[in-house]
């Protein structure tokens, strides 16, 4: 992904800082974190992984689905 990084692209703008961002955070760990630090519900965590991790482009489905997931492995 480093390598892919490098390469300019005229139809992904910001390739560099998305996988520049996804080597250094990883979006099911953020959203796990902001679970285990307490926020209450779906919509805080969204609200705060678009805030930190919006130049992802992940939309409220594929979130939610992540969120989700990450639920049902903590109850397993």
């Amino acid at each position: 992904m480093k390598q892919l990084a490098q390469n300019e692209s005229n139809s992904f703008h910001f390739l560099k800082e998305v996988i520049d961002s996804f080597i250094d955070i990883n979006p099911e760990n953020f959203i796990k974190n902001q679970i285990e630090k307490g926020l209450p519900n779906f919509d805080s965590v969204f609200k705060k992984f678009q805030e930190e991790l919006g130049v992802f482009g992940f939309g409220d489905l594929q979130v939610k689905k992540i969120y989700e997931n990450i639920l049902r492995q903590s109850k397993a």
